[in-house]
Formats: C-alpha cells, sequence, structure tokens
C-alpha cells in the first residue's frame, strides 16, 4: 500500500485556518510544527530554574497529602502513593533534569490518582497549546456490534476526496485503531473505562499540551477507506501541529465550581477548527445584541440575533424543537419527531457546559425552557454530552425547573487533617480572615473541629447548593424529560446527572455506560493560597510562572436512594444503553433523535398552568386550567392551604390564606393522578369495598408556579 504524504496538504489548510482568525481578536494565534515547538520549550526564556520547580513539587505535595478530599479513597482503590511518588521526583531533580522530563514526571505523578480534577498545569508555552491533526474522528457500531472509527471533520483547505469526511480509519501507526485508543488511555487520569477511551479517543487527533504528558511525535500514518468508495484502502501520513493563543484558560474560579479543564480547552479549539458561524455568534452574543445598551456610545452591534431561535448565551445552551427553522450545525428540527405519533411536538435543549454566572445560567435555562414548554410540550430531549461542567450551584438549581418535586442537592465533604483542622481553628471573625475564607469553609467549621477528638476521615455532607434556592422557581418545563449522557459528561455534568437520577426526573439514555465520574467540588491552587491568606502555619504560596495545579478539595455525595454513594470514578450509570450509528455521526444524531421521541411519546402527557391569581380579602381565587390532573393541592408561600378535584380544562378555585405571616407572594399547584393501590386490588380479590379514597395512590405529576407583586 502506498502511503500519501499530506503535510503540504495540511499546512495549506492551516494556512485557511489563520486566514479564517484575522479577524476574531486573537492577536496571540499562532500555529507551529512540533520541532519548533519543543525548541522554544527548552530555550532559556523559557526553562524554569531548579528552585521553582522545587517550589511546584513542594507545593504539590502538601495540598494533595492535606486538602486532597480522594486521597485515602484512592490509595485505597489503585493501591497507589502519589505523595510519595512526588517525593522521589524531588530527591532526583538536579539542574540537569530537562523541562519535558519534569513536566512529564509532574503530570504522570497527578494522572495515577485517577481524578481529572487533580492536575499539574504547565507554564508557557506549553500552557494554552493544543497538538492536532486535520480532521476528527468518532466511533460508531455496525450492525454485528463492532466499532467503526469515522472521519467526521476535515479542516477546510485540506482539499482531498478521499480522506473527508465519512472515510474510516482502520489502522493507526500500524495498530488497529481500537489498539491505538488502549495505549492511548493507559495515560488517562480517568476513574473508570468508558471515560478512560472517550478520552482517548479524543487525544487520537487533539492533545492538550497544558494537562497531558509531552510528547514530541511529529507525525501519524493511517490506513482508511475511501470517503468516496468504501472499498478503496489508502494510506495517508499526517503531520502533528501545535497551535496557542485561541483557548482561555481560568487562572482562577469560583468556589462552587466543578470543571474537566483539558475538555473545556479542547472544545474552545475545535470551535476555532469547525464551527466558525457558532464561534461568531458566540461573540455576537457577547457583545451584546440583544437590545443590551452599550458603554460605547458608537458601538454597533454587527449581528443580531433572534432569541426566540438562539440562546443567549450561546456559548452554553442550544435550542431546537418541532416544527422550528434549520440551524447550521445544529440538531435538525424535521428529526424530532415520533412517526407512530405525528402529531406530538418535541423540544431538544443541550447545555454545552455550566461555565459562567450562576444566576445568568439559571435565568436563561428559564426562559429557554418556557419556550419549549409551549413550541414542544410533549417530551424533552436534554442533552450534556461532552459537557466538561462549571457551575455547581447552577447545575443542582436548573433540575428544579424539570420537576415538580422538591429538589435534594448534593452533599459536599472537606477531608479532615491536620491542615484542614488548622484552617478551622483560625476561622473566628474576631481573628480577622477574609470574608471570603469564612464564607468557603464556615459551614464545615464545627465539623472539622469535632474531627481532631473523633477521628473521622471526612466532614458530614454540607449542601453548597442551598435547598431554598435549588426550588426556588418550581417546575417550568411540563412534559415528559429524558437526558442523553456520555463519559465526557464530567465535574459538575456529573453532578447534575446525579441529581437528575436521585430526584427521580427522567430516564437516562447513555451513548456510553455512565458518565465520566468526576464527583468533587474543584479549586486551582491560586484559589487556595488567596483563600488562605492570612493564616497562620499555612505554607502556601504562589506557583512560578503561570503553572497551575487543580485539586479536589471537596468530595461530593448523592441523595435519594443513593444517599452518601461517591459519584468519584463510577459517574452516574444510564437507564438505557443507546449505540450510536453511523447516520448519527454524520447527520447530527438523526437516529438517536428519533429513538430518544419515540421514549418520550410513550410517557404520559399532563398540563397545568395558572391563568390568574386575584387577592381577596379573605381568600385567594386562582384561575387555572388542567388536562388529565385529578387533583390539586394548593401550596402558597410554602405552607399547603387546600386540596381541589381537578376538572379539564379551565376551572377556579378559591383557596383561604390562613396562617400566613404577610401577604401572599408565591403560589405553587401541585397536580396529582390518582390510581388504584395493589392494596385495593387485593381488597377487592377478597371481596371487601373500600371508599375509593382510602384506596387510591397520588402521584404528584405536575407542579406551576405564580409569582405575586409585593406591594
Amino acid at each position: 500500500m502506498v502511503i500519501e504524504d499530506a503535510r503540504e496538504r495540511t499546512a495549506a489548510a492551516i494556512e485557511v485556518l489563520k486566514k479564517s482568525s484575522e479577524g476574531s481578536k486573537l492577536p496571540q494565534l499562532q500555529v507551529t510544527d512540533v520541532p519548533t515547538f519543543f525548541a522554544a520549550a527548552e530555550a532559556p526564556g523559557h526553562r524554569l530554574t531548579l528552585d521553582e520547580k522545587y517550589t511546584i513539587i513542594d507545593q504539590a505535595i502538601m495540598v494533595v497529602d492535606q486538602l486532597y478530599a480522594h486521597l485515602p479513597f484512592k490509595r485505597a482503590r489503585y493501591a497507589i502513593d502519589p505523595v510519595q511518588r512526588l517525593r522521589l521526583i524531588r530527591s532526583r531533580l538536579n539542574a540537569s533534569t530537562s523541562e519535558v522530563r519534569f513536566h512529564s514526571d509532574m503530570v504522570a505523578a497527578l494522572a495515577s490518582l485517577r481524578d481529572a480534577h487533580t492536575f499539574y498545569g504547565l507554564p508557557s508555552p506549553f500552557r494554552d497549546a493544543m497538538a492536532f491533526l486535520p480532521f476528527q474522528l468518532r466511533f460508531y457500531f455496525d450492525e454485528s456490534g463492532a466499532a467503526r472509527f469515522l472521519v467526521t471533520r476535515v479542516l477546510d483547505g485540506f482539499g482531498h476526496k478521499d480522506f473527508d469526511r465519512g472515510a474510516e480509519v482502520t489502522f493507526w501507526n500500524g495498530m488497529p485503531v481500537d489498539s491505538a485508543i488502549g495505549r492511548e488511555a493507559e495515560l488517562d487520569p480517568s476513574g473508570n473505562e468508558a471515560a478512560q477511551f472517550a478520552r482517548a479517543l479524543n487525544r487520537l487527533t487533539a492533545r492538550s499540551m497544558t494537562f497531558s504528558v509531552p510528547r514530541d511525535e511529529r507525525w501519524v500514518t493511517l490506513e482508511y477507506r475511501s470517503a468516496v468508495d468504501p472499498s478503496k484502502e489508502m494510506g495517508i501520513l499526517l503531520p502533528w501541529n501545535v497551535i496557542s493563543g485561541a483557548a482561555a484558560l481560568p487562572t482562577s474560579g469560583k468556589s462552587g465550581s466543578s470543571v474537566y479543564a483539558p475538555q473545556l480547552e479542547l472544545e474552545q479549539y475545535r470551535k476555532r477548527f469547525w464551527c466558525q458561524y457558532r464561534l461568531a455568534v458566540e461573540q455576537a452574543a457577547q457583545a451584546g445584541v440583544y437590545g443590551k445598551n452599550s458603554s460605547d456610545a458608537a458601538f454597533v452591534p454587527e449581528r443580531s440575533i433572534d432569541d426566540e431561535i438562539l440562546s443567549r448565551i450561546p456559548a452554553v445552551f442550544e435550542f431546537q424543537h418541532t416544527g422550528g427553522a434549520s440551524g447550521e450545525g445544529t440538531v435538525n428540527p424535521k428529526t424530532l419527531v415520533d412517526p407512530g405519533q405525528p402529531g406530538k411536538r418535541f423540544s431538544y435543549l443541550l447545555i454545552r457546559s455550566f461555565d459562567g454566572d450562576a444566576d445568568e445560567l439559571v435565568d436563561e435555562f428559564q426562559r429557554i425552557l418556557s419556550l419549549l414548554n409551549a413550541h414542544g410540550p410533549d417530551g424533552l430531549i436534554l442533552d450534556v454530552r461532552s459537557n466538561p461542567g462549571g457551575s455547581i450551584q447552577a447545575a443542582e438549581r436548573m433540575l428544579q425547573m424539570l420537576t415538580p418535586s422538591d429538589i435534594r442537592t448534593a452533599g459536599f465533604h472537606f477531608i479532615s487533617t491536620p491542615m484542614t483542622q488548622g484552617i478551622a481553628a483560625q476561622l473566628d471573625p474576631l481573628l480577622g480572615p477574609s470574608q471570603l475564607t469564612l464564607a468557603e469553609w464556615n459551614p464545615w467549621r464545627q465539623d472539622l473541629l469535632a474531627s481532631v477528638a473523633s477521628g473521622g476521615i471526612l466532614t458530614p455532607a454540607r449542601q453548597l447548593t442551598p435547598v431554598e434556592d435549588a426550588n426556588a422557581v418550581g417546575q417550568v418545563y411540563q412534559g415528559p424529560v429524558l437526558l442523553l449522557i456520555d463519559a465526557l459528561s464530567y465535574s459538575a455534568a456529573d453532578i447534575f446527572c446525579g441529581g437528575f437520577q436521585d430526584n427521580r426526573i427522567g430516564p437516562i439514555i447513555g451513548v456510553d455506560p455512565n458518565t465520566g465520574g468526576g464527583g468533587a467540588n474543584r479549586w486551582l491552587h491560586s484559589e487556595i493560597v488567596a483563600r488562605t491568606a492570612g493564616l497562620k502555619d499555612i505554607p502556601l504560596v504562589a506557583l512560578p510562572r503561570d503553572a497551575t495545579l487543580g485539586l479536589a478539595i471537596r468530595r461530593s455525595s448523592r441523595v435519594g436512594d443513593r444517599a452518601g454513594h461517591p459519584l468519584e470514578d463510577t459517574g452516574v450509570l444510564a437507564d438505557e444503553l443507546y449505540n450510536q450509528t453511523r447516520n448519527d455521526l454524520l447527520n447530527f444524531d438523526e437516529d438517536l433523535m428519533h429513538f430518544a421521541c419515540r421514549r418520550l411519546a410513550a410517557q404520559p402527557a399532563f398540563a397545568l398552568r395558572i391563568l390568574s391569581v386575584e387577592a381577596q380579602p379573605d381568600h385567594l381565587s386562582v384561575e387555572l386550567t388542567a388536562e388529565n390532573i385529578d387533583r390539586l393541592e394548593v401550596v402558597v408561600d410554602g405552607l399547603h392551604q387546600g386540596a381541589f378535584s381537578a376538572t379539564r380544562g379551565p376551572q377556579t378555585v378559591q383557596v383561604p390564606m390562613s396562617g400566613l405571616p404577610h401577604d401572599p407572594r408565591m403560589v405553587k399547584l401541585l397536580g396529582y393522578i390518582l390510581k388504584e393501590s395493589e392494596f385495593a386490588a387485593s381488597l377487592a380479590a377478597a371481596g371487601l369495598a373500600v371508599p375509593a379514597a382510602q384506596v387510591e395512590d397520588a402521584t404528584l405529576v405536575l407542579a406551576a408556579s405564580a409569582r405575586m407583586s409585593v406591594p
């Protein structure tokens, strides 16, 4: 077989990429070949001094040994000692140790924890750099159940009719592709096989230079079947290149953050490679195209966005519904149908991440769900595949809008060590630590102090998201909901999926058996330094250059039927596994959308809406409409104020206002269906007659809320 040299084609595609980025406000964007990049990394201006390397190692030893929430569990699960491994790196360090060797040892030591929240992030020039090949690879299962690896995207300007979208890669550097993925997975810090496979497949074509072991491969050779003629087997050589300056990696974050940084970085670069339209929409949204007044009087938005079609935060949300307008690079509204019930209308909502301000994300989620409740009321496909996480509070607060039941939020735990106990002992407002430190640690303060005597490994569970915040809005979307996951759903997305399952919102459909298994609140080393500044005997200092350390500082636990179980390593298990098809990969999940719509169409539909609320001297007059509801309960400001039989269509109920401490502010309707209980069936079989009200089970299926104006 002849191996075609595609280096010139790749160079041409890179020039197209550079030109397409000229107007995108990225003056630092650079693309270099691998030898040039590594030569720059070893240049004197980029080399860390020996003392700087010692500082990085010493700080890593300290935070892993004293602050890492999963340490005793990881030691037991994987029979490892990462602290001793770091000490050995320190003992062998000398002036002749190369930059690449030092960084590789540090990455590998923390990767042994199999926790993507806890990592070493390399300084410049590795920081914010991505090694890439000029195509993207995904997999599907054929009719025999065998995995097939398909090229789904190729850089513009590559110009190859055979190696194009739809080509099937069969061998990678002489190995079957699944074997190459297996070797790559050995370097991954995942705690479960599905996540290792998914991330390794990503890294076959795009490797973060910030978070992974530096490797100096210059090219790969592939064998593949032509996109034009699958019977035609061909070979191609493709060079690695390194891009930098196009991904904004945060050096700090908020206390409620939980994010898989390498996936966030990869998605930013993929937008640059493949999704120029989406990138333009995001930049337009950030510029304030939704009618907001700009601080610059001369500012005129270049692009207008219809927020009935596109999200106001397009970097996070994308939505569609049956009969909606087709968009570029998104789910086709024509696929949101169930052929068996063509009259039903469905909704689709993708949450790309939970990265951003929690209040803004929650407000936009509510706005979109209100639209979808009107346009696609018969079922919602909620998609968090490849979601790397972000704000835990945003993730947990969104859940309430999908269910009539009250949401229970996840618990979080600090590890009990001399350092965490020492921090807790100083959390006295009279001693003067910053208010930020108090806010971060104070809910666990007494638990940590008590652990000195009790010897507890972890503190008891405390919530990051207050229960009142998690239930302040109530249900918004009233149709059935199912959740799509994969093994790249991680961090806050893991916590969202766990809450979805633990609160019994709906079924979870997985294209992988489980989510990524990131069950923690992640802080960066720089955040820990800031939050402990001024405290005694806490020898944490800033890292040199722009090196970073990430740390899982609070371990999460689940609620409901799985109360106390960890998310870490295992993730959230899917209720049903779906095998992706070739058509899914090439046509925006067409088969998957049909599959999900059939699942939703099989579930019963209900409706409940408050039309108006009028306050009278001694009661509230609530006008409502209901479909397929048997009984209503009315809750005013958290107090149950009465129960009523529900009729189909509009009705008005008079609600007493007894026991309210102030004028009513929030009215909530709870809709129930009544079913004959198993106990009733056994009584009937015995020939005993009992009033129906005593033998019927009431199941809560819907809720509707209305906020009243407060004088």
